[in-house]
């Protein structure tokens, strides 16, 4: 019996996901082989802050040292509001779905020569998203202090929307 591409590309993908966070201890190797991801992650800060009119400031991609450690990437955002900062600090979040999306739909039927690009991009394209989907401690911070207003307007609309 033969391995399904999907599967082999699942397995890929949680191998990708293994290695990447192994090399989290070497910092240089690290930021180079997930660019991509970091990438990802902050223009997903980046694109929910411009729709939800956070005024995003242009990505800064070059790490920087900070107390404890590294800062990989940043956005800067000047309008955090009741309203967008639970949006924008957990926007990273969106990577978990485009990671399923990725390998549900664009993993092909059967093996050929033809998909095969998409058999070894894929898993590459997964494991990047689902690396770096993880709100930084700074995302939770911003999130946090939004988030209650945010949960309390939900509540409220789904009240009102049974007694309506």
């Amino acid at each position: 019996m033969m391995i399904q591409p999907k599967t082999a590309i699942i397995i890929s993908t949680l191998v990708l996901v293994v290695l990447l966070r192994g090399l989290r201890r070497y910092f240089v190797l690290f930021w180079l082989a997930a660019l991509p991801g970091i990438l990802f992650h902050e223009l997903s800060h980046w694109l929910l802050a411009f729709v939800s009119n956070g005024r995003p400031c242009f990505p800064r991609m070059l790490p920087k040292r900070v107390p404890g450690g590294y800062v990989l990437a940043r956005v800067p955002v000047r309008n955090p509001t009741w309203y967008n900062g639970a949006f924008i600090g957990l926007a990273p979040l969106l990577l978990i779905a485009m990671a399923f999306v990725a390998i549900v739909y664009g993993s092909p039927e059967s093996w050929s020569w033809a998909q095969a690009w998409r058999i070894v991009l894929i898993p590459v394209f997964a494991a990047e998203c689902l690396v770096e989907c993880a709100p930084s401690t700074a995302d939770w911070r911003i999130a946090r202090k939004t988030l209650w207003p945010v949960a309390a307007a939900v509540v409220c609309v789904m009240v009102f929307r049974e007694l309506w």
